[in-house]
């Protein structure tokens, strides 16, 4: 019986594509992470969010544990392909600065990153 040929497959949370490109791994992980940068905007409110801390350790446990699995594989893509997550980053900052109360520098970092 002749093994099937398949365009991407997922094997151990990571998605390998034919030309192991990971570009399939990249928006999936993009995806998952933007939903944890939702969950951390909404605690990171202003007036009633959580203290720094608190958001240190969602940061860490949501966002950051994704994007260091797999790091040693994915990590080998091409520099273009990784900038696929750079929008992951720019979020988490902004929601970060937002959080430290610099809303006149945030609503410029929106306004830079095209968000507000």
């Amino acid at each position: 019986m002749p093994i099937p040929v398949v365009e991407k497959t997922k094997f151990l949370g990571l998605i390998f594509d034919r030309k192991l490109s990971f570009i399939p791994h990249l928006h999936y992980l993009k995806e998952k992470c933007l939903k944890a940068i939702n969950l951390l905007r909404v605690v990171a409110h202003t007036f009633w969010g959580a203290d720094q801390q608190t958001l240190l350790h969602l940061y860490r446990f949501l966002i950051r544990s994704k994007l260091n699995y797999g790091f040693i594989m994915y990590g080998s893509a091409r520099p273009s392909y990784l900038k696929i997550l750079d929008p992951i980053h720019n979020y988490t900052y902004a929601c970060v600065w937002v959080y430290l109360g610099l809303l006149q520098q945030s609503v410029y970092v929106f306004r830079l990153l095209n968000l507000y």
